[in-house]
């Protein structure tokens, strides 16, 4: 409670501060302490391992990278849904090195791409984020460097692009991607992907799956082929589009149906992509869809960061001697 009672200050008071300098303030929160920063960077050199750092709508870059463990709270991707607030945006390529295990994104939209540049990070969570692209490693990291195995969890996000696990060939970068209830498209690519009620939606000419060492389950997939699955585990998924062609070595409760069948799952989805006015609902006819994608499982997919956000506000035409009478309603990811 009171770290929302603390975001709910944060928001009145970056109100009043927009109002004042015609800004949008970044808040650094050191414990009780609160810092202002003018710009990403300068919020990143201000906190110390532990502070979390809260952007307000608008466009943010980094030159710096995340290098030590913060948490890094935006209002929210999606403008239909954070109308009022508006959306925050991180534009150019974030890097993350080890440092930065522990660190937590949460309602951001991260328009190029998260890239992590050396091996053994650990417990660093994307949730209702939207990413272009997710690169494990880099053309300078020894694919072999690291001892420790190294995890990363992406939650209740859209990926839009591939997530890589690794580049170049002869040993597996040291990364584990944790999936859950999240929209991810084209192509997971490398290995040690654990993807769980996700929704997969492929429709371009690159493979699905190319990946080795991996699991998928209860899922719902949208996709024209897949490449190499390796030694990979798949579980009551919906599949639509591919054959059964060496998902199954055995009998685990995957459905296949025909590319014709992609109009009878989802509520309404009107583009073979993501889309925000889509929505991903399964239709109550699905009967096969049970149990299956992002609205399943512990953690259903929410549109909304978990922080509080301006959902609407009312501010009247005349104002009252020298005060300004407004209404400001605020909305959690769970109401």
């Amino acid at each position: 409670m009171q770290k929302y009672l603390f975001i709910l200050s944060f928001l009145l008071n970056g109100l009043h501060l927009a109002c004042a300098q015609n800004g949008n303030p970044i808040v650094v929160q050191h414990g009780d302490l609160l810092s202002y920063a003018n710009s990403l960077d300068n919020a990143l050199s201000i906190a110390v391992a532990g502070d979390a750092i809260y952007l307000p709508a608008g466009s943010f870059s980094t030159q710096s990278g995340i290098n030590k463990k913060v948490s890094i709270y935006g209002v929210g991707y999606r403008q239909d849904v954070a109308d009022i607030s508006g959306v925050t945006v991180i534009q150019g390529n974030i890097n993350v090195t080890s440092s930065a295990t522990g660190t937590l994104i949460s309602g951001v939209h991260i328009q190029t791409s998260l890239t992590f540049v050396d091996a053994n990070i650990d417990n660093f969570i994307l949730t209702n984020c939207k990413i272009s692209s997710i690169v494990a490693g880099s053309t300078s990291w020894n694919p072999c460097a690291g001892s420790g195995i190294a995890a990363v969890t992406i939650k209740e996000c859209v990926i839009l692009n591939t997530i890589m696990s690794k580049i170049g060939a002869g040993c597996q970068h040291r990364i584990n991607f944790n999936i859950q209830n999240s929209i991810i498209q084209p192509q997971l690519f490398g290995d040690n992907f654990n993807v769980t009620n996700c929704v997969i939606l492929n429709s371009g000419n690159a493979a699905a799956f190319d990946f080795n060492s991996s699991s998928v389950t209860n899922s719902i997939i949208y996709a024209n082929y897949v490449n190499s699955i390796g030694s990979s585990y798949f579980n009551n998924n919906l599949i639509v589009g591919i054959p059964n062609s060496g998902i199954d070595t055995t009998n685990r409760q995957n459905l296949y149906k025909a590319s014709t069948y992609r109009d009878t799952v989802f509520v309404n989805n009107t583009t073979t992509n993501f889309n925000e006015e889509n929505d991903y609902h399964t239709k109550p006819a699905c009967t096969v869809c049970a149990n299956k994608g992002i609205y399943s499982g512990a953690t259903p997919y929410k549109p909304l960061p978990a922080n509080p956000h301006l959902v609407s506000k009312v501010i009247p035409n005349s104002v009252n001697g020298q005060s300004l009478r407004f209404e400001i309603r605020v909305r959690l990811s769970n109401q």
